[in-house]
């Protein structure tokens, strides 16, 4: 099965441009499945509430609440997966000049999420827009040991949604 793996900065680009319908369409394909981590459920929909971006969230909303995209809590309890989000955690803070508590939680968590269904066999798509992740995932991914993971950048996504390709 395939597994797209989402991160916030594709469903507020999509819907910043207007190609949430087409976004959903797009994720919902036969033979896979769509997860986020709560963290990017929090990002898109509460957080955003709180904020005033009421309409926003109500759309974005909606992928989650008709199951388009699923939360799915990581787990850190294997091995692989611990070790790898340290691993890309470490990365980040070193390419951002930050500590490593300051790494985004929603990145981290994306990580878990690709790491775990690749260990299941699955083929998995992880779909975001930080270049720094990115960099630390091809080196990181590789070094483990975690060949079936493909990373798309939600920008050109959204570009190729746009231009109805």
């Amino acid at each position: 099965m395939k597994i797209c793996v989402v991160d916030s900065s594709l469903l507020i680009e999509a819907d910043y441009k207007g190609v949430l319908n087409r976004l959903a369409s797009s994720l919902s394909r036969e033979g896979q499945r769509t997860v986020a981590p709560p963290k990017v459920y929090e990002e898109t929909v509460t957080d955003a509430r709180r904020i005033g971006f009421v309409e926003s969230a109500a759309r974005i909303n909606q992928l989650f609440s008709s199951q388009t995209i699923v939360i799915e809590n990581p787990s850190y309890l294997v091995s692989k997966v611990s070790k790898t989000v340290d691993a890309v955690r470490n990365c980040i803070a070193k390419k951002a000049g930050k500590p490593v508590h300051k790494v985004e939680r929603a990145d981290l968590q994306i990580v878990a999420l690709a790491v775990m269904h690749s260990r299941g066999g699955d083929e998995v798509e992880l779909i975001f827009r930080d270049a720094a992740l990115k960099d630390c995932l091809k080196a990181v991914l590789k070094g483990k040991g975690i060949p079936n993971v493909v990373v798309t950048d939600s920008s050109s996504l959204v570009q190729r949604l746009r231009s109805g390709r």
